[in-house]
């Protein structure tokens, strides 16, 4: 199979292509659509809030782990995103997103047993 078939979601080796949302990993990537969806600023600043509360957990986690004492910080709060007439992102790609983000938090919060 080509390179092309392979870029573009073919069989590759014969296996089909595995989708990463599918299997718990990570989304793949956030579409605009021309119609609706929502706002891209605050989606942005969505994501980038739980990234970055994400970012201080693992310090957290990463300083126990090396036997420094280090209080977990608190939850932080985010709002959904407005939405928008044209040119947001696609709601089903914004939702998985923030869903799989806040799934994380929580996971990485109950190792650190909050």
């Amino acid at each position: 199979m080509g390179f092309f078939s392979r870029l573009f979601g073919g069989q590759n080796d014969g296996q089909p292509k595995n989708d990463k949302a599918d299997a718990g990993e990570e989304p793949g990537m956030l579409r605009t659509v021309r119609n609706g969806g929502y706002d891209r600023t605050q989606t942005l600043l969505a994501v980038d809030a739980l990234n970055r509360e994400l970012m201080m957990l693992t310090e957290v986690k990463e300083a126990r782990e090396n036997g420094r004492i280090m209080a977990v910080p608190p939850r932080q709060t985010f709002n959904m995103p407005n939405k928008v007439g044209k040119g947001g992102f696609s709601e089903e790609d914004v939702e998985k997103y923030l869903a799989y983000l806040t799934d994380k938090l929580e996971e990485m919060r109950r190792e650190l047993g909050e």
